[in-house]
């Protein structure tokens, strides 16, 4: 009995190193912005098990997500990331998770998926959450709380978490979507933020993660970037581990030579598509070069 045992924990050993790797698809195109994409872009290229494919809003119409198990919608601008898919690819994504994909959304992730239609752009309406209105809340550290449902559906500990934020949006219940049939809250916000303006509508206590399941697909959504500090990306590899049952290992890139010359590559207010990934990985490779993802540049006079 003992020896059949560990024959059958050998088998399933062998058969999770031999899987296939799990097939992504990272949203690249106009409303991406800041560093988070290029740390999604790490995660999965530098992980063994994962093959990822940087996908545009024409990819998305012309059906790139057919053959893929996850997408990742990263942060930036809600509006401009619907516009670059437009109403086809709207619908082609919404039919992705309907029919059993995952969805992975960071910050902007959440917001497209709101249930609100904003003067600055359309959303896809997937999630029965809108926005508070809100000030600019700022780029800053967050305190996020997870509850023992979160800890436990992420495998990760129960409580507060240092989480990169920057203006993510601030929600509150919607009306319902059709085929949400439920959402349930993973963490909270358990700080205040308000970094120009007066507060209008609390931060503390609204979600800060959701999942929700949308047809016979998985979504998980945040309004932070665990996938921005090295110290939360076990929360991504708990999260793609909940949505697909596939574990992902997380590579660590070797230090660059004494000496290397330090570049840093500017990600804000630049249009992000796929030669904006690729150059920065090229880059990257480049034994000669430490280049690092900068969100501002400080200019003479400090403007």
């Amino acid at each position: 009995m003992f020896g059949r045992f560990v024959t059958l924990v050998m088998v399933l050993a062998a058969g999770t190193l031999g899987a296939a790797p799990l097939r992504v698809a990272l949203y690249v195109d106009d409303g991406c912005r800041g560093t988070g994409l290029l740390r999604w872009a790490e995660i999965f290229r530098d992980s063994p098990d994962a093959e990822l494919k940087l996908v545009s809003g024409q990819d998305i119409r012309d059906g790139a997500l057919d053959d893929r198990e996850l997408l990742v919608m990263p942060g930036g601008w809600g509006g401009p990331q619907y516009a670059a898919m437009g109403d086809k690819g709207a619908d082609k994504l919404r039919a992705f998770v309907a029919n059993g994909g995952a969805y992975f959304g960071t910050c902007c992730g959440i917001a497209i998926a709101l249930n609100e239609e904003p003067d600055f752009g359309k959303r896809l309406k997937m999630l029965p959450l809108k926005r508070v209105v809100a000030p600019n809340r700022g780029g800053v550290t967050a305190t996020v709380k997870f509850n023992r449902r979160g800890a436990d559906w992420l495998g990760i500990r129960e409580g507060d978490w240092k989480i990169r934020y920057h203006n993510g949006p601030v929600v509150q219940p919607a009306d319902p979507v059709p085929l949400c049939m439920e959402l349930e809250v993973l963490a909270t916000m358990n700080c205040e933020l308000a970094q120009v303006g007066p507060v209008v509508g609390p931060m503390y206590g609204t979600p800060a993660a959701v999942r929700a399941k949308y047809g016979k697909g998985t979504m998980l959504a945040f309004n932070c970037h665990p996938e921005v500090f090295p110290s939360t990306r076990e929360i991504i590899v708990g999260g793609v581990r909940a949505l697909t049952g596939r574990t992902i290992r997380l590579v660590e890139q070797p230090l660059k030579p004494r000496g290397a010359e330090r570049v840093g590559y500017f990600t804000d207010k630049v249009r992000s598509d796929k030669a904006f990934v690729e150059e920065y990985f090229r880059l990257r490779a480049d034994p000669e070069i430490d280049v690092v993802p900068v969100k501002y540049v400080l200019r003479q006079g400090g403007k």
